[in-house]
């Protein structure tokens, strides 16, 4: 961080936000970052399917996504599809380094990881949410 000028003693941790300020809160930053975690007290399974409450906010925050995450897991999958974030897989300091580089250095990609997390949001609109049931519910 140091080699880009950046004083890490700046950052800030929100802590917990309320719904409703979710949206209002992503606007004052340049960067969402959605963690997954590691290791820890859940079993493998919850590490494989977890699908973290903030990663919606972050799709329509208008913001590009830095997600650091686990291989293997169904949130890395459904980020790889849609290439709506930047992905680090590996919790290796220099790894984490090179996606946060990836997207401060280069604003088209900023672009079309905007573009494309506003797309995979209208996923959970709430009437496409509906007619994909509505399809699932016909077609058994």
């Amino acid at each position: 961080m140091q080699k880009r000028g950046l004083n890490t003693s700046l950052f800030e941790h929100k802590g917990s936000v309320l719904p409703d300020e979710i949206h209002g809160v992503l606007q004052q930053y340049d960067v969402g970052v959605l963690t997954h975690g590691f290791t820890g007290g859940y079993g493998e399974i919850e590490y494989q399917t977890i699908f973290p409450t903030r990663t919606i906010p972050l799709l329509l925050s208008g913001k590009p996504i830095f997600a650091h995450s686990p291989k293997g897991s169904f949130l890395n999958s459904f980020l790889e599809e849609h290439k709506c974030a930047t992905l680090v897989d590996d919790a290796d300091i220099s790894k984490i380094m090179e996606g946060l580089d990836q997207i401060a250095d280069n604003e088209i990609y900023q672009t079309e990881l905007v573009e494309n997390a506003i797309k995979t949001a209208n996923l959970f609109f709430g009437p496409n949410v509906t007619a994909e049931l509505m399809k699932c519910i016909e077609t058994n």
